[in-house]
């Protein structure tokens, strides 16, 4: 259906508030809450960002995601939680299997840094950033998702050009969710993208 018919199907349902989990990002239908939907709309988890939109009301957050200095760069009225805007499920089952760092194809002694991020989500900001650490710590290595052989070999690229040896990046095979967050036993720090997404990416 198209947002405009969504949107007045919503109406003549008589709803009183829709919340938008999306925002401006991949896939999302923010156009729906552009032809007012609802009396009451909510912008909640998928963009913790401003919509600049006269049509999105609120904005579920909490006073480390928007300080209440920084309220006026919001068109949104926050509405603040107490603890956390992101409910998490800390009762997401993991592997009691672990490969060891030698089977995973890390070294055993060295400090492993690890960014298992979509690869599209990495920008030369942040790439700069865990080159000089892969430069200031010695004998580490940036553990990266593996996508597909085009990205592995740009990656490598980008780092001899920033004066790391390429073979300080290592890489992991998607695996289902449990192997996945398994795997974060065999690493020392995680450093995340700047990019933000919502949910949680599935290795």
């Amino acid at each position: 259906m198209r947002d405009i018919d969504i949107a007045k199907l919503a109406r003549q349902d008589g709803l009183d508030i829709v919340i938008d989990l999306n925002g401006y990002t991949e896939n999302s239908r923010s156009g729906i809450c552009a032809h007012r939907a609802a009396p009451v709309q909510i912008s909640c988890l998928g963009y913790p960002e401003s919509m600049g939109a006269n049509w999105i009301d609120y904005i579920v957050a909490d006073k480390n995601l928007i300080p209440e200095t920084s309220q006026a760069c919001y068109s949104e009225k926050p509405i603040y939680l107490p603890h956390h805007y992101q409910a998490q499920d800390n009762g997401l089952p993991i592997d009691a299997t672990v490969p060891t760092r030698t089977v995973l194809g890390r070294p055993e002694n060295g400090f492993v840094f690890c960014a298992l991020s979509n690869s599209y989500k990495i920008t030369p900001a942040e790439f700069d950033l865990w080159m000089r650490l892969l430069q200031a710590v010695e004998g580490s290595v940036l553990w990266l998702l593996q996508d597909n052989v085009l990205v592995l070999k740009n990656l490598m690229i980008e780092a001899a050009k920033r004066g790391v040896d390429p073979k300080q990046l290592v890489f992991a095979k998607r695996t289902d969710h449990g192997q996945y967050l398994a795997r974060f036993q065999r690493a020392d720090l995680y450093l995340d993208t700047f990019i933000y997404k919502r949910g949680c990416d599935r290795k």
